[in-house]
C-alpha cells in the first residue's frame, strides 16, 4: 500500500489511471491523500472497473478546477440517487471536456436530472453507453451546445424524438448502435444534422421495414461515405420484421407508400366505422317492425285510449277485413257468415265496401279508421301482394296509435323465408290464430276468434244461444 501513497505523493501529474479490478476491497483512505494541493496539474483521470462501493474521499479528484478528460466506467455509478452522488458533484470542474460514464446506471436519471447532473459543463465528447437511459427527449442535449461526439450505444432507446440532435451544431460523431429503434424518418434528423455528421452508427437495431423506413433506407443506399465507411457495419443492417432481408436490399412499390400512415390508420378507421353503421342501419331497417312492436309492447298502456275510442267514436265497421282476392271465397264463405251473421258484426271488405272512383289509398285509410278492430288474413297470397303490404304497414301504424292489437288468422302454412319484414314481426309478437279443415280445430278457431273479439261483440237477444 506504501507503494500507492508513493504514487499518489508525485507532484506535476496530469494524467492518473486508478484501476482496482484487481483488489478486493480498496482501503477506506485511499483517496484521502488525493487533494488538490497534491496534482495541481491533473488533467485526465481515469477511475475504473471499482466493483465495490467507492469510497467518499474519491470525490477529491472529481471536484478539481483542472480537469478536463474523466472517465467513470464500469463502476455501477447510481447518477439517480442524490444521497449517492448529489447533482452538484461536477460543479467544480469548469473545464471538463471530455467524459465517459460508460457502463454505469443512469435509473430514475430524467431530463431534469441529466441537466442539473451535466448540463453546466463544456462537454465536447461525451459517452454514455450501456446505460440504460431513464428518458431521451427534445431537450435532452439542449445545453451541450460545444458537444462533437456523442456515444450512446446500448443505452435501450425504442425511438429517437425528432431534432433530439439538432441544437447540437457542433456534432459529427454519433453512435446509436445496438439499440431498439425501429423507425428513422425525415423529420428525426434535420438536413443540417445529416450535413454535418461525418461518423454514423445506427447498426444493429431493429428496424422495421415498411413506408415509414423508406426513406431512411434511401439515405442509407445514397449516402456511401457516411454509412458505408465501416463495411462490416453494413451488413448489421437489417429487417428485423422480414428475416433474411436486408436494409440495403429492402424495397417497396412507391404508389404503396403515397399516403402515410396515419392517413392509413384514418382511412381504415373511418371504412371501419362505415362499414359498421352501414351494418347497424341495415340491422334495424331489416328488423324495424320488430324493434318498434317490442318498443310499444314495453311503453304501451292499459287499454284507456282503446276503450274511450270504442266508447267515444261514432264507426262505420265492427271489423276491417285486409285480405287477397284470391282469398275472398274463404272470406265470403267462411268468415263473413261465421262474423256477420252469427255474431251480429258489420265487416268492412273491399269488394262489398269501397267506394267506386275512390282512390284506393283513400278507401283504406277511410274504412281503417271507420273500424273499431283489424284482422288480417295472412297467406300466400297477401305475402305476394302489394296493396297487402301497404294496409298491414298502415293498419300496424294505427294499432299503435290507438294502443290495440291486430287480430291475426293464417288460412295457410306461410314458409318464414317469404315473409316480409312487417309480417314476420307480426307473427312474432302476436298471438295468431291459425285455420284448419278440421272439425275440432275449425270449432276451436272460431271460438279464439270470437275471444279476440269479445270487446265488439253485441251481446246476444234475450233468449238467444250465443
Amino acid at each position: 500500500m506504501e507503494s500507492f501513497r508513493v504514487l499518489m505523493s508525485i507532484p506535476g501529474v496530469q494524467s492518473l489511471f486508478v484501476l482496482f479490478c484487481q483488489l478486493s476491497s480498496p482501503p477506506e483512505d485511499l483517496f484521502s491523500n488525493m487533494t488538490i494541493t497534491q496534482y495541481p496539474s491533473l488533467q485526465r483521470l481515469w477511475v475504473n472497473n471499482i466493483l465495490l462501493d467507492i469510497p467518499a474521499s474519491w470525490s477529491n479528484l472529481i471536484w478539481h478546477p483542472t480537469l478536463e478528460e474523466l472517465h467513470l466506467e464500469s463502476n455501477g455509478i447510481p447518477f439517480g440517487i442524490d444521497e449517492l452522488f448529489p447533482s452538484n458533484s461536477f460543479a467544480n470542474c469548469p473545464r471538463l471536456t471530455r467524459l465517459s460514464l460508460v457502463q454505469n446506471n443512469f435509473d430514475n436519471v430524467d431530463d431534469a436530472r441529466f441537466l442539473e447532473l451535466l448540463g453546466h459543463l463544456p462537454l465536447e465528447v461525451l459517452k454514455l453507453s450501456e446505460n440504460k437511459l431513464a428518458s431521451l427527449s427534445f431537450s435532452t442535449f439542449t445545453n451541450f451546445s460545444n458537444l462533437s461526439r456523442l456515444e450512446l450505444m446500448s443505452i435501450g432507446i425504442s425511438s429517437i424524438p425528432d431534432g433530439a440532435f439538432d441544437s447540437l451544431k457542433n456534432l459529427y460523431w454519433l453512435n446509436l448502435t445496438q439499440n431498439d429503434i425501429t423507425i428513422v424518418t425525415k423529420q428525426t434528423f434535420s438536413v443540417e444534422t445529416r450535413e454535418r455528421l461525418n461518423v454514423f452508427y445506427l447498426d444493429r437495431n431493429p428496424f422495421t421495414c415498411s413506408c415509414e423506413l423508406m426513406w431512411f433506407r434511401n439515405w442509407f443506399v445514397s449516402d456511401t461515405e457516411l454509412f458505408h465507411r465501416n463495411a462490416s457495419s453494413q451488413l448489421e443492417y437489417k429487417c428485423y420484421n422480414l428475416p433474411a432481408t436486408s436494409l440495403a436490399n429492402f424495397s417497396m412499390v412507391e404508389q404503396a407508400c403515397l399516403m402515410s400512415h396515419d392517413m392509413n390508420v384514418m382511412i381504415v378507421f373511418i371504412c371501419s366505422v362505415i362499414i359498421v353503421t352501414l351494418t347497424i342501419v341495415s340491422l334495424v331497417f331489416r328488423f324495424r317492425w320488430h324493434i318498434r312492436l317490442a318498443l310499444y309492447e314495453v311503453f304501451r298502456g292499459r287499454g284507456d285510449v282503446r276503450r274511450l275510442r270504442l266508447l267515444a267514436d261514432h264507426f262505420d265497421y265492427d271489423v276491417f277485413v285486409s285480405y287477397d282476392k284470391e282469398d275472398l271465397p274463404w272470406v265470403h264463405q267462411r268468415l263473413m257468415p261465421e262474423l256477420e251473421t252469427r255474431l251480429g258484426l258489420r265487416l268492412c271488405v273491399h269488394e262489398r265496401d269501397f267506394i267506386p272512383g275512390n282512390n284506393i289509398v283513400d278507401n283504406i285509410v277511410e274504412c281503417v279508421q271507420s273500424s273499431k278492430k283489424i284482422l288480417m288474413v295472412f297467406s300466400k297470397d297477401f305475402v305476394r301482394s302489394q296493396w297487402c303490404q301497404f294496409e298491414l304497414t298502415f293498419c300496424m301504424n294505427h294499432v299503435m296509435n290507438f294502443d290495440d292489437v291486430l287480430v291475426i288468422v293464417c288460412v295457410d302454412d306461410v314458409a318464414s323465408r317469404d315473409m316480409t319484414a312487417a309480417m314476420m314481426a307480426v307473427l312474432r309478437t302476436t298471438t295468431y290464430i291459425q285455420w284448419e279443415e278440421l272439425d275440432d280445430a275449425e270449432h276451436s278457431f272460431w271460438g279464439r276468434l270470437r275471444l279476440a273479439l269479445h270487446e265488439i261483440i253485441p251481446p246476444p237477444p234475450d233468449g238467444a244461444l250465443p
